[in-house]
C-alpha cells in the first residue's frame, strides 16, 4: 500500500463484538488474497475501503445480488442444506438464524470487465500480465469462505460516469462498467 500511496479505510465499529467460528491461518490467506487484488487494481494515491457489519439471515447488501456475478450461489440461496464445518461434514447444529458477518472490501480501481466476471473464481484465470498472477487468490478465498459456512460475491461498483476507461497493468486502455470493485464476503456469526 505503501508503494502506491493508498489510503486504507477501516470501518469496523458496527461489527464490534461480533464473533465467527473460524482457522485465523485460512482466514489470513482469504483475506491477504483479496487485498492483495485490490492494491493492484488501484493507481497511485486511489483507496481501499473495509467495512464490516453484522447482517440477519439472507439480508443482501444493498445495490448487491443474494448471487454473486460469476453466478455463484451464496450461502443464503442454500436454505434447508445442512451446514459443514471446515472437514466438509455436517454440523448436527446449523448457525441458521444467528446471521452473518458481512465484510465488504471496496476499491475505486479499474473494475472488471463484463466478460471476465463470470470466471472471475476459475481456477488459474487471471486478468493480470503474464507473470503478475497466478489466478489463484480468488479460487482459494471462495473455497475458505465455503469451507466456513460463508461465501463471497464480487461485483463491479457502479460508476457515477457512463462509462469508464479502466488501465490495465500494462497501461493498456479497457473499458468497463464499474468504478471499482466491491468484494462481499459473508461468514456465519458464531
Amino acid at each position: 500500500f505503501a508503494a502506491k500511496r493508498a489510503q486504507l479505510v477501516l470501518d469496523l465499529d458496527r461489527a464490534r463484538g461480533a464473533l465467527v467460528m473460524a482457522d485465523r491461518s485460512q482466514l489470513e490467506a482469504l483475506f491477504s488474497a483479496l487485498l492483495v487484488n485490490a492494491a493492484d487494481a488501484i493507481a497511485e494515491g486511489g483507496s481501499i475501503t473495509i467495512t464490516a457489519a453484522p447482517v440477519a439471515d439472507g439480508e443482501p447488501k444493498p445495490g448487491l445480488p443474494a448471487q454473486d456475478s460469476a453466478g455463484i450461489i451464496g450461502k443464503e440461496s442454500l436454505a434447508g442444506l445442512p451446514a459443514q464445518d471446515n472437514s466438509g461434514i455436517a454440523r448436527k447444529e446449523s448457525l441458521a438464524g444467528r446471521g452473518d458477518l458481512e465484510i465488504c472490501i471496496e476499491d475505486d480501481g479499474c473494475g472488471i470487465s463484463e466478460k471476465d466476471l463470470p470466471r472471475l473464481f476459475e481456477p488459474f484465470f487471471t486478468t493480470k500480465a503474464p507473470g503478475q498472477g497466478t489466478g489463484l487468490g480468488l479460487a482459494l478465498a471462495r473455497t475458505i469462505a465455503q469451507e466456513h459456512g460463508g461465501s463471497v460475491a464480487i461485483q463491479n461498483r457502479p460508476s457515477s460516469r457512463s462509462l469508464r476507461p479502466e488501465v490495465s497493468g500494462q497501461g493498456t486502455a479497457r473499458h468497463g462498467a464499474g468504478w471499482g470493485v466491491c468484494v462481499r464476503l459473508r461468514l456465519p456469526l458464531h
